[in-house]
């Protein structure tokens, strides 16, 4: 996620943008790979969390209401985690809790595998061009994207430390390995 600024608050399209967005490297891997793995699971556990904060917390939920269901308890310093919450409403309503949240999650699943699948070639390109270059910038995207050429990057002058020798280390000097079986390419010292 590219910070754009710092915020404090979130609109509940935000809030279903960003379940989308924490789903997206699971579609990817089954529409991809047409298998899945455990590498989306901090993004899943994220996604869930969120869905029941907007029940629960935030009253984002068109079927129960502007409510806030559970009470935060305990405390941190005692060892305990600020998100522990102690069940104040019912056994019928915890299933609607949990209904609306899965219903929250499958909707947005469904959506982003439409959308990976109308743009799969936005995803390969950007996958092709992580493989080039290990990380992105929001320029080094909207390149990838548009299937333009990646920008050249600019090398970073950090000035030495007096008695600092400029002189390439051996492993800078030496070729790297193949990548995927490829042919080995010089160490140019580039990205």
């Amino acid at each position: 996620m590219l910070p754009v600024e710092d915020r404090h608050t979130m609109t509940e399209s935000q809030a279903w943008g960003r379940i989308a967005m924490m789903l997206g490297g699971r579609v990817a891997e089954e529409i991809v790979f047409g298998d899945v793995t455990t590498g989306a699971a901090d993004d899943i556990k994220r996604a869930t969390r969120l869905a029941r904060a907007m029940v629960c917390e935030y009253g984002m939920s068109s079927t129960l209401g502007p409510l806030a269901y559970g009470e935060n308890e305990g405390s941190v310093f005692l060892g305990r985690d600020m998100t522990q919450r102690r069940e104040d409403y019912s056994d019928d309503t915890a299933r609607e809790i949990d209904k609306e949240v899965r219903d929250i999650i499958e909707k947005q699943y469904k959506l982003v595998q439409e959308l990976i699948g109308e743009h799969r070639d936005k995803l390969d390109r950007i996958a092709e061009a992580l493989l080039e270059r290990e990380t992105l910038d929001s320029e080094e995207i909207k390149a990838a994207i548009a299937g333009e050429e990646l920008p050249n990057r600019e090398r970073v002058n950090i000035p030495k430390h007096s008695g600092e020798d400029d002189t390439p280390a051996k492993s800078e000097r030496e070729e790297r390995p193949p990548l995927f079986g490829g042919p080995s390419q010089p160490a140019t010292g580039e990205a």
